[in-house]
Parts: C-alpha cells; sequence; structure tokens
C-alpha cells in the first residue's frame, strides 16, 4: 500500500462560487472539481465540511407598520371599500356575542355590561358601515374591542 491515486482523497480544499452559480472544490493539488459531480457521482459532498451563511446583523427596520395600517384603512376609506374591512370584524364580533348567549339581545346586553358600553354603541357597531370618518374609525374599534375582550 502506497499512496492513493486520486490526489484529492483529503479532501482539503476550498470552494469557489463561479459568477454562474457553480460551485467548485479546489484541492490542495490544484485539481478542480464541480460540486455537482461530488453530489451526484461519489457522495462525497455529503462528508465535505460545510460552512454556513455568514451572520450580518439585522438592518434597522425602517418599516412603520402602523403608519402602514392607517393609510390603508384611510385608502379603504377614502375609496368607498370600508365595508370591506368592517364585514369580516363584524363577523368576528358576531360570533363572539353568539358564544355569550344563543338569544342575540341577551348577548348584546352581557357584551355592553362586560364591556362597560352603551348597549346602543354596540348594536350601532354591528351595524352597516358608518358614512362619516370619525364615526367609522369608532365602529372599527368597538368591532376589535368585541373581538379582543369577549
Amino acid at each position: 500500500g502506497g499512496q492513493p491515486a486520486d490526489h484529492c482523497s483529503s479532501l482539503v480544499g476550498a470552494l469557489v462560487r463561479l459568477r454562474d452559480g457553480e460551485v467548485l472544490l479546489v484541492c490542495e493539488r490544484a485539481h478542480i472539481i464541480p460540486m455537482d459531480f461530488l453530489s451526484g457521482h461519489t457522495g462525497l459532498w455529503r462528508r465535505l465540511p460545510r460552512p454556513g451563511p455568514r451572520w450580518r446583523p439585522p438592518g434597522q427596520d425602517t418599516t412603520d407598520y402602523l403608519g402602514h395600517l392607517r393609510a390603508l384603512g384611510h385608502f379603504y376609506w377614502r375609496t368607498g371599500q370600508g365595508e370591506a374591512l368592517l364585514s369580516p370584524l363584524r363577523d368576528a364580533a358576531r360570533r363572539r356575542l353568539a358564544l355569550l348567549h344563543p338569544d342575540p339581545e341577551r348577548a348584546l346586553a352581557l357584551a355592553a355590561q362586560k364591556l362597560a358600553m352603551d348597549e346602543n354603541e354596540l348594536r350601532a357597531a354591528l351595524g352597516p358601515a358608518l358614512k362619516d370618518r370619525p364615526g367609522w374609525t369608532r365602529q372599527v374599534a368597538v368591532l376589535q374591542r368585541i373581538r379582543s375582550r369577549l
């Protein structure tokens, strides 16, 4: 037993990524082996040490999520699509109320008591979308309160 015929048997080398995306293994004796050959033909790819991605510190988050939501709500309001935002909120609030009591009127009275709110304000929030912007905003807030606190 002498030296193995394969000069890359020790697999000491460096990975090189070319511009076209091909990855090569450069062995210590300057042999170049395409990595797709190693992974597909010899099974050596599993045994090679692979460094993970380089860690980069997270950048400053410049997105203003709340501002984005306000702008989106304003857009829906301006374009007459306020009902599209209210409908899922209203459905969720009605489901919560139905869990309180099977009778909708009794459920509304129980919700008003639990939320320390006026029953008429709850009833108005469950109705059609209000036409004025402050009223519509208040309606959304009441529906969200029902959904989150009941």
